[in-house]
């Protein structure tokens, strides 16, 4: 009888020991939203797909920024080392995109004078050093794409760049002249690749078709354009006010192009209101949905159709940032006031695009022209 309650008790204890050792910092501690809390010392933005989430996190890091790449399955709910940075104790890994083929990131040091653009394709685990660079750069993956701006200083240009993981060619499909007003963040979907130029007077908005390599000119009313994002058949953009180079204080104005009639329509957002200054936060795109924060820490997501919109909210308190996944899933980083200075991001909820859709059903569907 003895050695029969001794054993189990034995095994006990071993498994508690073992599970200790393995067990994840990335709990999910909201069951709502999906909110998962990151129990690093520090993480930027994650991406999700095929259930999985990809996030960098500070472990031990000595500047206290990411030096490491995780993957987070939420089915097992095991975390593993995706990619250990090679930049020492400079180490600030970040601009992490994941598609269901594809994994990106690039591995930079912290003051931005080293980065290294990674690729993994998920299918067959083979990981591809693509692009290295003493300027920082914030690359962008669509299906097998990879895009970025490259800024020449002398010049006063910039070259966009298009790498097709699949061939590993690299190619420049233009060249803008006005990479210092427009974000140097790029942007594809629905099969199209969309940058800005500008002159003094003018700002064109392109988009490149990633098929058949056309490029569409749209010529818009509008100056100073940040920021366009394709969503569905159109593309939304900002517009700062002409006064922002001299009063130093900008006003943000919302903008909906449709690419089939080029009509342009206002974006007003509830809750808003641009003449007193105010203006959005995060602002992501995939598919046919918009996502962006506002002021108040709400979140709004819209569905734009051909034609008309629908659009939803999220009360979440603390919104530190958004971003869209390619898959439609979105995640959100947020802040915890209780641990600010020491520690100021604390958590991700991830909600996927299945429960993002199904909520959009019973909304009504409201005109561009109202």
């Amino acid at each position: 009888m003895k050695k029969t309650t001794i054993i189990p008790i034995i095994l006990c204890l071993v498994f508690l020991v073992s599970c200790t050792q393995k067990e994840s910092k990335i709990k999910k501690i909201n069951s709502i939203y999906s909110e998962l809390k990151i129990d690093y010392e520090a993480f930027y933005m994650a991406s999700t797909s095929n259930n999985a989430m990809y996030v960098p996190v500070a472990d031990k890091s000595e500047e206290g920024l990411p030096n490491k790449l995780l993957s987070y399955n939420f089915a097992n709910k095991k975390e593993e080392v995706v990619f250990q940075s090679k930049m020492g104790g400079n180490a600030n890994i970040q601009g992490v995109h994941v598609n269901e083929k594809w994994l990106l990131w690039i591995d930079t040091n912290t003051v931005g004078s080293k980065t290294v653009i990674y690729a993994k394709n998920l299918s067959t685990n083979e990981q591809t050093e693509i692009y290295k660079t003493r300027e920082i750069i914030e690359p962008y993956l669509y299906k097998h794409y990879v895009s970025w701006m490259e800024i020449d200083d002398e010049k006063k240009n910039a070259a966009i760049i298009l790498y097709d993981l699949e061939t590993n060619k690299k190619m420049q499909i233009a060249t803008v002249n006005s990479y210092d007003t427009a974000s140097t963040t790029l942007h594809m979907n629905e099969d199209k690749l969309i940058y800005t130029d500008s002159t003094e007077n003018q700002t064109t908005i392109r988009t490149y078709n990633l098929n058949n390599k056309q490029i569409s000119t749209y010529v818009v009313p509008q100056n100073n354009i940040l920021a366009p994002r394709i969503v569905g058949n159109k593309i939304v953009y900002v517009s700062l006010s002409n006064n922002e180079k001299t009063t130093g204080n900008s006003t943000e104005n919302y903008f909906i192009l449709d690419m089939d009639s080029r009509d342009v329509t206002p974006l007003v957002i509830e809750g808003l209101n641009t003449n007193k200054g105010e203006s959005i936060g995060s602002f992501s795109a995939t598919m046919n949905y918009l996502s962006f924060t506002i002021n108040d820490q709400k979140i709004w997501v819209y569905q734009l159709n051909k034609g008309g919109y629908k659009k939803i909210k999220f009360d979440i308190p603390n919104v530190f940032k958004l971003r869209m996944s390619e898959n439609g899933d979105m995640n959100i980083v947020r802040d915890n006031p209780e641990t600010f200075p020491k520690k100021i991001h604390d958590s991700i909820i991830s909600i996927s695009y299945d429960k993002l859709k199904a909520k959009f059903q019973n909304e009504k569907e409201e005109s561009y022209m109202n």
